[in-house]
């Protein structure tokens, strides 16, 4: 990506993982907000994790801004009863990578990121490289990107409440 931004900055992959995200998402939040740390994330930071932990440490309306989607991946759901059954018919098992900025983030510096990330995504050796992970690309812009993380809220808010299940 720092051709697609015009070679004037080095990314530096910084990998925290655990504890379902949160030692990430402390990283993001410890940093200034002026676009040298960004966030990728798979769909339990942004949604699942307002869901399923009673005190998730982070909003993601409030701490977070939406800079563009990666991409997509599907996973499989092994329960005992694949969900239409238990009156889910329309449950999918999908989920995706995304990436944000702290919130306060200038919107210059989220834009120029949101076009990098787009262009890196249609590159044809970057496409590539994804396809090889069973990951589909997926460029939105960051205002698509928060529609999505809202509409995937609404859509596994009942599945999880009805389940009865809380990570902590």
């Amino acid at each position: 990506m720092p051709a697609q931004l015009g070679g004037k900055h080095h990314l530096i992959v910084d990998n925290k993982p655990g504890a379902g995200g949160q030692i990430a998402v402390q990283a993001l939040l410890s940093a200034p907000a002026d676009g040298s740390t960004f966030l990728i994330a798979p769909l339990i930071t942004p949604v699942l994790s307002q869901i399923v932990y009673k005190k998730p440490g982070y909003d993601p309306a409030k701490d977070f801004t939406p800079v563009g989607l990666v991409a997509h991946f599907q996973f499989a759901l092994a329960v005992p009863v694949t969900f239409a059954e238990s009156g889910y018919p329309k449950a999918v098992g999908s989920g995706w990578y995304s990436l944000w900025a702290r919130s306060g983030t200038p919107v210059a510096t989220v834009a120029a990121f949101n076009r990098a990330l787009n262009k890196a995504l249609a590159d044809p050796v970057v496409k590539a490289r994804l396809d090889e992970l069973a990951l589909d690309p997926d460029p939105r812009s960051p205002q698509a990107l928060e529609q999505l993380r809202l509409a995937e809220i609404a859509k596994w808010r009942s599945v999880i409440e009805a389940s009865g299940f809380w990570a902590d």
